[in-house]
């Protein structure tokens, strides 16, 4: 469990950024922290690996109180890594495999530990071909391939990404999307944030919208997100499954279904298409598939 309780963070200048803000991240979620920009996600996130010591309030991992000293930020960062939104904030190595290498480097494990770590992380991105590839000249998607690398080689159980699509087109961020699913399913908590809703509605576990107000909502994902009035407060778009949802819902088509991916949406129109075609026809299909 990480958990965040009663955190403030105002930057130089009295700019608040955050006020008395609580959030608990349950184990082995996938987790959605939403908002419009500026609303104080960023500032979250780097409070949660200790990049950012809040002013008021405390960070807890396993319901011990994190502290900021040099040996409890390595081990708080061995536990939780961070992606940044920017990967140039974050690629510093001359080649890829410097770059993944430098974090098991400074766990003082063996030449082949480090070696097996480097060697996993490169293949779970499926960068392996670009080990020797100069920082420099990768493209956008492949940076951000390499800074998760990077962070997976220190082996967290909690995974936290600063809006990881941002910048990406539907191919790279459907790739990342499946990435992200991958080492959830290993094990890894992961939380992201992101302004995306239908991202959030069709990938996530939990959500916790931020406002001005701080976090005002947080729970399953499909209860936040179906709150039309929390959306529009924290300016955010409500997701487009949810309006297909509510334009099918008179047809009968859902039958009490969920519709969260792009596949539960098409499933339920060629649902709702299948009756038109059976009304036009003169036919009523029973539940136990006799026809009258």
């Amino acid at each position: 469990m990480l958990s965040a309780i009663g955190i403030g963070y105002s930057y130089p200048g009295g700019i608040a950024a955050l006020d008395n803000v609580s959030l608990a991240i349950r184990p082995g979620r996938k987790v959605a922290l939403l908002g419009a920009n500026g609303a104080g996600k960023t500032t979250f996130l780097l409070h949660l690996n200790g990049l950012l010591r809040p002013q008021r309030g405390e960070i807890r991992l396993d319901d011990v109180v994190m502290g900021y000293d040099r040996g409890s930020l390595r081990r708080w960062r061995q536990r939780v890594g961070l992606v940044l939104q920017d990967p140039n904030d974050q690629l510093f190595a001359a080649t890829v495999f410097e770059d993944v290498s430098f974090g098991p480097l400074n766990l003082g494990l063996t030449a082949a530990a480090t070696r097996e770590r480097i060697d996993t992380s490169l293949a779970a991105l499926h960068i392996e071909t670009l080990a020797d590839r100069p920082t420099h000249m990768l493209s956008l998607g492949q940076k951000k391939r390499v800074a998760i690398a990077g962070v997976i080689a220190m082996r967290p159980d909690i995974l936290v990404l600063d809006e990881p699509t941002a910048g990406l087109d539907g191919d790279g961020s459907a790739r990342l999307v499946a990435l992200l699913d991958a080492l959830h399913q290993r094990g890894t908590t992961i939380v992201i944030a992101t302004h995306d809703t239908d991202l959030a509605l069709e990938w996530a576990d939990d959500a916790a919208v931020f406002t001005a107000a701080g976090i005002e909502r947080a729970g399953p994902v499909d209860e936040v997100l179906s709150d039309d009035d929390l959306l529009v407060r924290a300016c955010l778009r409500r997701p487009w499954a949810l309006e297909v949802k509510d334009a099918l819902a008179t047809s009968g088509a859902l039958n009490g279904n969920r519709l969260r991916s792009r596949a539960d949406v098409v499933a339920a129109i060629r649902a709702c298409l299948n009756r038109v075609w059976l009304h036009q026809a003169g036919l009523v299909i029973l539940g136990d598939g006799k026809r009258l």
